[in-house]
């Protein structure tokens, strides 16, 4: 199929600099919306975990410039989890956590005691609970006494398995996926616009 164009001097000249510029433009638009899907990553990160630190958290949500930005000759922009920083990784997929030590994970029930910032410190925690009054275990669960006589009740702190499931929260792809398609064509148009303005 052959499409013919034809218009004034200035409408071809547009046409031939946007298809000198054309690998620039479409660099500028990959990268325009790479960084949209990095920004609503990191934005979606305080309603799914809990951020103690959160820049340091949001920075791990990652586009390295050397190797994730696109160029005129790699027409492809990368967003990932850092690789040196990766927790939140196990996040996107899921996965299963075992305990390093063979034996078991602690893992802690809505009454146990927590920080401010939802950390259970390391006083309040089975190695150390253990060694106070009014805390036992009891087959898989640790238990803190309350009360006293007839008022006195069990209370479950932590509950000891195997291993424990990581379900997926993270949501990178989905949160691609939601993005791209709302972002892409206001990034395209603003980079032939600047392509456009920086041919020569």
């Amino acid at each position: 199929m052959n499409i013919r164009i034809s218009g004034d001097t200035a409408v071809r000249q547009q046409l031939q600099a946007i298809g000198k510029q054309m690998p620039f433009a479409l660099s500028v638009a990959l990268n325009g919306t790479a960084n949209a899907v990095q920004q609503a990553v990191r934005g979606g990160l305080g309603e799914k975990f809990t951020l103690r630190r959160r820049t340091f958290v949001e920075r791990t949500i990652f586009r390295d410039r050397a190797t994730d930005f696109a160029t005129k000759t790699k027409p492809q922009a990368t967003v990932r989890v850092n690789p040196s920083s990766d927790f939140l990784a196990k996040f996107e997929k899921g996965d299963t956590k075992t305990p390093r030590d063979g034996r078991s994970i602690a893992i802690p029930t809505v009454n146990a005691r927590r920080t401010k910032s939802d950390i259970v410190t390391t006083a309040n925690r089975p190695r150390a609970l253990l060694d106070k009054p009014g805390h036992f275990r009891f087959g898989d669960v640790l238990y803190a006494t309350k009360g006293r006589g007839k008022r006195q009740k069990l209370i479950a702190l932590f509950v000891f398995k195997r291993s424990a499931r990581i379900r997926p929260r993270l949501g990178m792809e989905d949160t691609a996926g939601r993005v791209v398609p709302d972002v892409w064509e206001l990034q395209a148009s603003r980079a032939i616009e600047r392509a456009l303005s920086t041919a020569r």
